[in-house]
Formats: C-alpha cells, structure tokens, sequence
C-alpha cells in the first residue's frame, strides 16, 4: 500500500465521487478506524433532517454563514452579499452551506427557492442548518439538498449577519473549508487527514461485517435459530477485521 502523499485538487474530487458510492454510517465506521477523534465527535446531530435528497448522498467543503430572523434588523444594517457570495465562488469543488440560524427557535427561513438557486448557480450542492427551509417543490427541479431542522412558512425578518466564520450546528462546531457529507441518515464531517485512505477503509469496514452478516443470514433461511457460541464467534471475527484495518491504516503512516 502506498504512504500517504498530498491530494490536488482533482484527487480530491475523485475521492469525494467515490465516497458518494456509500452512505453516512460506512464513512462514519471507516473514520473511526484512523482514530483521529473521539467517536462522538464530528456527528451533527440528527434534529437535523434530511429534507430533500435524491437517494445519493452529497459531499463538499463547508461554505459558513449565521442568520437570524426573529426581530427586525438594526436601523442601517446591511449584508455584504457580495462577498459573501465570493466566499462561496472561490472555491475549488462543491460546496455545502452550512448556516447556524441564532434564533433561539427557528422563525424565518433563509432558504427557499430565490437561495437555493443563487448557491446552486455559485456550485453549492446543498444546505446543512438547524433552521429551516421551505418552497420544497420548487427547488427539487435543482437537484439541491436541504438538510434543516424544520420546513418553514416564512422568512420573516431574515438576514445573514455574519459568514466565512466558525458555526455550530446545535452542539457540532463547523470551519469554513471543513467537509461535509450528508444523506437519509444525517450529517457529519470527514477528516481531511482520513481522506487519502478513506475510501479503501469504507469497502473494508463494510466487509468485516459479512461474518456476522452472512452467516446470521443462511441461519435465517435455514429456519433454524443460529447458536449463541457461534454468534459469539462470528462477533469476534468482524471485531478482528476492524483491528486489521486499523493496524493497516497504522502501517501505512498515513496519519
């Protein structure tokens, strides 16, 4: 196996299409045999839910911003979407927006048709927020994903008051130029140290669960119930693959 080198830009894009072949549990499982953070870490919490997807989940760098909405706006307040919009188009590769809504409950929108739109022409692929969302049906001709907390009725008094800052979506902190993945499941991000060996890691933490699988599976369409030393057993030979994976990923100093 190769030692771990420096992506360009198109590497990491070809990794980023290849991850979309696996879902947010695989990925997550495959981090967590470089043990680079704590298990907990990295997980958005599930009050955000995916609201609109396609069946393929979505990866990219996190473009940030703040918005609130629930009280009028200071007398002279203005956004600067200009360069908020060109943090978005300086980016090589696809983008996921991740906005923190600061009101303490969600109460006007951000995102609907006129945004999903403006993001989806800067090359942002989707939204990960825990404010909500809404024109649901128009925006699915886009193919743009919403991943929110709520469906929302209005925007109300709503503006972004800051961006290309850090942001934390209820208890998960996100930087700008972090990576993002996100479908039915939820979200997380990926560890840019992990991405080199990444995808090799998620075909083979899905593999070390076949014993179990497997064999739990031909004991079903016997019609027998399987043993529990034999459960036991095919346990500890998942758990053993993990640890071949982790010694491997360890050997090829990738960290």
């Amino acid at each position: 196996m190769a030692a771990r080198k420096e992506l360009d830009s198109v590497e990491k894009l070809r990794i980023f299409e290849l991850l979309r072949n696996f879902d947010s549990p695989t990925v997550s499982n495959a981090i967590e045999s470089f043990d680079v953070r704590e298990k907990s870490q990295g997980i958005i919490s599930p009050r955000v839910k995916e609201i609109l997807g396609y069946g393929r989940p979505f990866i990219g760098y996190a473009c940030t911003g703040k918005i609130m909405a629930r009280d009028p706006a200071p007398k002279g307040f203005v956004t600067d979407f200009e360069a908020y919009y060109s943090s978005i188009e300086k980016v090589q590769g696809p983008v996921i927006s991740v906005i923190e809504d600061l009101d303490e409950e969600p109460i006007g929108s951000f995102w609907g048709e006129v945004n999903a739109h403006i993001h989806r022409s800067l090359g942002a692929v989707a939204v990960v927020t825990n404010g909500g969302v809404r024109d649901i049906e128009e925006v699915k001709p886009l193919g743009f994903g919403f991943y929110a907390s709520c469906k929302m009725v209005s925007h109300a008094n709503i503006r972004l008051v800051d961006f290309d800052c850090p942001v934390n979506i209820f208890e998960t902190k996100i930087y700008p130029g972090d990576i993002i993945f996100c479908d039915q499941y939820g979200a997380l991000t990926i560890p840019e140290e992990t991405l080199y060996y990444l995808v090799e890691a998620c075909h083979k933490i899905a593999a070390a669960e076949l014993p179990v699988i497997q064999n739990c599976k031909a004991a079903i369409l016997s019609g027998k119930k399987a043993k529990a030393k034999d459960l036991v057993l095919w346990r500890k030979q998942m758990e053993q693959l993990r640890l071949q994976l982790k010694e491997e990923i360890k050997s090829t100093r990738i960290l």
